[in-house]
C-alpha cells in the first residue's frame, strides 16, 4: 500500500423540522483483505443521504453511493440503502429497532473464491466484495443500559449493551447476528472496552471478540 494524500470533504443541512440533507466526496482505501492492501486499491466516490426525525422515536432515511475503482477492472460501484427506526429511552437505558434494506450493484462482479482463502483472492480480478444486483434485509434491535454516577453530563461511561439482529439476502442466505459489550471508566484516564460478535449463516460463520484499554493524557 502506497502513501497518498485522501480528502473526505462533506456539506450537511439541517433544518429546524430535523430534516438533514448530507453530501459526502472522498477518496480512500479498499481495506477488505491483505490482498486489496497489497495491490493498492482505492477508490473515488459520492454519498448523498437523507434522513427525518419523523417524531421524538422515530426516525428514518435513505442514501446513495456512487464510486469508482482503481483497480485493473476499472470498477465502479453504485450503492443505495433506507432505514426506519424506533427509539425507545427511559433513561438510563436505551432501545433502538431499526428495518434497513441495502442494494449493492458493480460493473463487474468478481467469481467464486477457489482453493485457500488468500491464494484464491491473489488469483481473482477483483480481489473483494463485488456483486451485481445484491441486496440484503436486516431486522435489528440494540439494547443498553447505563450505570454512571451520572446520567447526563459528566457520567462515567460504564455501560453494558446488547445487539441481535436477522437478516435475508437476494440470494435467499438468512444471517443472525448477537453482540454483547461493555464499557467500564475506573478514573478519569483510565478505562476498559470490550465486546463479543458472533455471526451465524450457511454462507460464513465467525466469532471475534476484542478489548480496548484507554489512556487519557493529560
Amino acid at each position: 500500500m502506497r502513501s497518498r494524500p485522501y480528502f473526505n470533504a462533506g456539506l450537511t443541512h439541517l433544518t429546524s423540522d430535523e430534516v438533514e440533507v448530507a453530501l459526502r466526496i472522498f477518496t480512500e482505501p479498499v481495506i477488505q483483505n491483505r490482498v486489496t492492501l497489497k495491490e493498492d486499491i482505492y477508490r473515488l466516490g459520492a454519498r448523498l443521504g437523507f434522513s427525518n426525525a419523523a417524531a421524538e422515536e422515530v426516525d428514518y432515511g435513505v442514501s446513495a453511493l456512487f464510486a469508482d475503482y482503481s483497480d485493473e477492472e476499472g470498477n465502479s460501484q453504485v450503492s443505495a440503502n433506507a432505514f426506519l427506526a424506533y427509539e425507545f429511552n427511559p433513561a438510563p437505558q436505551e432501545f433502538r429497532l431499526m428495518l434497513k434494506a441495502d442494494f449493492d450493484n458493480f460493473a463487474h462482479e468478481n467469481g467464486p473464491l477457489q482453493g485457500n482463502s488468500f491464494q484464491g483472492l491473489e488469483q481473482m480480478d477483483i480481489p473483494y466484495f463485488s456483486p451485481r444486483g445484491y441486496s440484503i434485509y436486516t431486522l435489528r434491535a440494540d439494547w443498553k443500559h447505563q450505570f454512571g454516577d451520572d446520567w447526563f453530563t459528566g457520567a462515567k461511561d460504564m455501560y453494558y449493551n446488547a445487539s441481535l439482529s436477522g437478516a435475508i439476502d437476494s440470494n435467499s442466505v438468512g444471517y443472525m447476528q448477537f453482540v454483547v459489550g461493555g464499557s467500564y471508566d475506573f478514573t478519569d484516564w483510565f478505562g476498559f472496552r470490550a465486546n463479543m460478535r458472533l455471526l451465524r449463516s450457511s454462507a460464513i460463520e465467525a466469532t471475534t471478540a476484542n478489548a480496548v484499554l484507554t489512556l487519557r493524557w493529560p
